[in-house]
């Protein structure tokens, strides 16, 4: 949403199809940018959703007469499939993963326990995919992706020019997310949070493939190493709250583990703020995560898992950590919780690199001015 509406002030027309509406709703306009929902269920990509979303293209087509089918990883693959050929509208995919990354994602959460047949799903998923879903990624004139580490990937799972393969790193808006130490203070109040606590904060889906779980257990190890107790504010919803909320019973960290649900958009600034130290221990191999952008805007050092696009934005050893590796993170944030002048100069360091590579604006003008190529040399 952030690009769309960056692109509609730059003056460009833009049309989003998505998944059904919760109420029903067909047509909504936000800012500018015009949204068309269709009767597919939202969550994952089905066959119903494929079909609805070119019917959605074709009839729009008919009224706008695109320049450019944007499509987000692979929703636009029926467009590449069945449709561009005949409209010949140029396709521009965005990824901010590969297919692989999924599967490698998924099994770091299996064991054999769980049975053969997950593996063999997972299998037969690889399978369709090599052979069937990459028309989004191998026939559009060009591919953005949002990390160093995936452009790799890209190049070494799909058949295409490395020429028409682009690196635009995801970007936020610096000026929203910023030091804001007041804010903070008032979401440590809201808690019943002491303003001397050391805090933790964990932002995003709560599914086991977040590594919530790892978080949560190093918060013991943390607190004991420190000789004080340590607060983990866990923000965001999601099929494993009750799994993450059973640990933390287990572990007597109810106490120390807040479950803050899902918080909108807008008041995240002021939850990053109350924290000391943001966590990702993520197990999924994420192409460059805007939670983590925008925490280090911020102004926050951070302690993310070595694992996908993360190195592309966190460079410095001391803020990485090998996934599900306990005792590395524990480590890690309690050295950095023990040296205020560390913190302090790391959260700086933080700050910096988002405003001078990671920046929306930056973001949206990279993102444009592929599509604006794209189109010229299209006509």
């Amino acid at each position: 949403e952030m690009l769309s509406r960056g692109l509609v002030r730059r003056g460009h027309q833009v049309s989003i199809v998505t998944t059904k509406h919760p109420e029903g709703i067909e047509h909504e306009q936000h800012e500018g940018v015009d949204v068309y929902h269709t009767e597919a269920p939202s969550g994952k990509y089905s066959q119903q959703w494929w079909l609805e979303s070119i019917r959605k293209f074709i009839a729009l087509q008919e009224r706008i007469r695109f320049d450019l089918v944007w499509s987000q990883g692979a929703g636009g693959d029926y467009y590449a499939q069945t449709l561009k050929e005949r409209y010949g509208v140029p396709l521009v995919s965005i990824l901010h993963g590969t297919f692989g990354g999924e599967i490698r994602s998924a099994l770091r959460q299996l064991s054999w326990g769980m049975g053969s047949f997950y593996y063999l799903a997972l299998a037969a998923r690889l399978y369709y995919h090599r052979t069937r879903r990459r028309s989004h990624v191998e026939s559009a004139e060009a591919v953005i992706v949002v990390s160093e580490e995936l452009r790799e990937e890209v190049l070494s799972a799909y058949c295409i020019d490395s020429r028409r393969v682009f690196l635009v790193p995801n970007g936020v808006d610096e000026e929203r997310f910023r030091p804001l130490a007041e804010q903070g203070r008032v979401i440590r109040q809201r808690y019943g949070i002491a303003e001397s606590a050391k805090v933790l904060i964990t932002v995003g889906r709560l599914e086991r493939e977040k590594g919530g779980q790892v978080a949560i257990q190093a918060l013991p190890r943390i607190s004991n190493a420190l000789g004080e107790k340590v607060v983990l504010l866990i923000v965001g919803q999601g099929r494993y709250r009750e799994g993450l909320e059973r640990i933390a019973r287990r572990e007597g960290l109810l106490s120390q583990a807040f479950f803050c649900g899902f918080v909108p958009h807008k008041e995240l600034p002021a939850f990053y703020n109350a924290g000391d130290v943001f966590v990702m221990p993520t197990l999924r191999e994420e192409g460059l995560p805007l939670v983590l952008a925008e925490a280090m805007a911020c102004g926050k050092p951070v302690v993310a898992s070595r694992i996908g696009g993360i190195p592309t934005i966190v460079k410095d050893q001391d803020m990485l950590f090998r996934p599900r590796d306990v005792e590395e993170l524990s480590r890690k944030v309690t050295k950095i919780l023990a040296d205020e002048s560390l913190a302090t100069r790391l959260g700086r360091k933080a700050r910096a690199t988002i405003c001078e590579k990671f920046t929306l604006r930056r973001m949206v003008e990279d993102t444009a001015k592929i599509f604006e190529s794209c189109v010229k040399s299209g006509k």
